[in-house]
This record gives structure tokens, sequence and C-alpha cells, in this order.
């Protein structure tokens, strides 16, 4: 049996619905939770050779920028 946490912990163990992950991205991407310049930084991929930003995952993809998070945990 799984148990789901109450509330994330600092590695993680958030859950979340699609339709969530969608208006939380929208609103991300939309500049309602932060200035759109902070955005970019974010998605520079800074860290780890150029493939990791502050919290995203930044690829290339046939000359397209990709960002996300594969994560890896259950849920």
């Amino acid at each position: 049996m799984l148990h789901l946490a109450a509330k994330g912990t600092p590695f993680g163990g958030g859950y979340s619905t699609a339709g969530d992950l969608i208006r939380f991205a929208e609103a991300l991407r939309g500049g309602k939770l932060l200035k759109k310049e902070s955005v970019e930084t974010l998605w520079t991929g800074r860290a780890n050779e150029g493939r990791y930003g502050y919290g995203f995952e930044v690829r290339r993809y046939s000359g397209v920028r990709i960002v996300g998070h594969g994560a890896g945990g259950s849920g």
C-alpha cells in the first residue's frame, strides 16, 4: 500500500493532478508567478554542464529547447 504524505518534503514527494500541473505551467510561463525574465533564468541550464537549470532539466532536441523535469518518485 502506498502512503501519500499530506505535504511534500524538501526532496519532493508532492502529488498533483495533470490539470493542476497545466495550470502551474501556464501561470509560470504567463508571468503570473514570476517575472518572465526570472523564468528565463530558471531555464538557462547553468548547473550540471548546462543540462540542469534551477530546478528544471534543460535539453535541446533537433534545435528546440526542451524544459521540464522527469521526476523519479512514485505517484
